[in-house]
């Protein structure tokens, strides 16, 4: 976790540093693409944080199809519900000991 935390930081530093070196003019359109980018991809962040069995799948629905309302709210649907890795690994680990317990 601290290892994510610090390299979001240093992504969000060099941004920075970067965005510094632009001329004022190309400011506005990089600013503006900063705040867009994130709620383009937030179906794909929600399912990364959410740890999604499918976020391959939901990244590229997103990517490619997200520009549509629908498309991006199934993406959303998608990313909120469905397995995610943890209870996937739980009920499988739930299968082995029902298997286990009836033999």
């Amino acid at each position: 976790m601290f290892k994510k935390i610090i390299a979001i930081w240093i992504v969000v530093l060099i941004g920075i540093l970067l965005l510094a070196a632009l001329p004022a003019h190309n400011r506005h359109a990089v600013i503006g693409l900063l705040f867009v980018l994130p709620l383009y991809f937030m179906p794909t962040l929600i399912a990364a944080i959410r740890q999604h069995c499918s976020l391959l799948a939901i990244f590229v629905l997103n990517l490619l199809l997200g520009w549509t309302v629908i498309s991006w709210l199934i993406a959303l649907v998608w990313a909120c519900t469905g397995y995610v890795r943890t209870n996937y690994v739980r009920e499988i680990h739930m299968r082995d000991t029902e298997a286990r317990v009836r033999f």
